[in-house]
């Protein structure tokens, strides 16, 4: 909302700047006709001139200040998008090595019931429940730890997606505006001059 406000603040300072110029220092325009005929309007007209252009510095600080304003809030827009997606990244790159983390673990207990069915001296009973543990392992613990670990690679991409592209533009707002804070500076300093 701010930045719709600054953004017509800023075009009717630069849509109204000639007329309001004209408006103000209508011996500028007028005087014209007059230049060679005295020594008095050469002199009003170079002071008519003098003002035209402070007021025109006026407007072009004014203009600067306000783009200036303009990139904060657009960095303060961008950062206000990229900590939640930070914070989901992280949360998520987490979440997906936490999952690894569980089916390393599943994956061992398998290999340790295959180990255990190697062995000769089985009974076919204690065999027999050795398989339904295998198989309840591979076919609900296993499975599920595969798919939500999909599912969390897969968003982790997601947001980076997002995040990137928001990090870049931020870098280059920042960097516009550490610009615009050295011109208005150095404006400054040649004014003073």
């Amino acid at each position: 909302m701010r930045h719709h406000a600054l953004i017509q603040t800023m075009f009717s300072i630069l849509l109204a700047a000639p007329w309001a110029l004209a408006q103000n220092h209508p011996v500028a325009i007028d005087s014209s006709s007059a230049r060679g005929n005295s020594a008095l309007a050469s002199v009003k007209e170079e002071e008519e001139t003098e003002r035209l252009k402070a007021n025109v510095a006026e407007l072009a600080s004014e203009v600067q200040r306000l783009t200036f304003e303009l990139r904060q809030l657009q960095l303060e827009t961008l950062r206000a998008r990229i900590v939640p997606l930070e914070q989901e990244l992280a949360q998520t790159g987490w979440r997906r090595q936490r999952l690894e983390a569980q089916e390393s673990t599943l994956q061992q207990e398998i290999a340790q019931l295959d180990q255990a069915l190697g062995e000769p001296s089985l009974l076919v009973e204690e065999r027999q429940q050795l398989e339904v543990n295998k198989a309840e392992l591979i076919e609900n613990e296993l499975e599920r730890v595969r798919v939500e670990h999909t599912v969390a690679t897969q968003r982790e991409a997601e947001v980076s997606q997002q995040l990137l592209p928001a990090k870049q533009r931020w870098q280059q707002l920042y960097e516009m505006m550490q610009q615009s804070r050295h011109e208005a500076a150095e404006n400054r300093r040649s004014r003073k001059q």
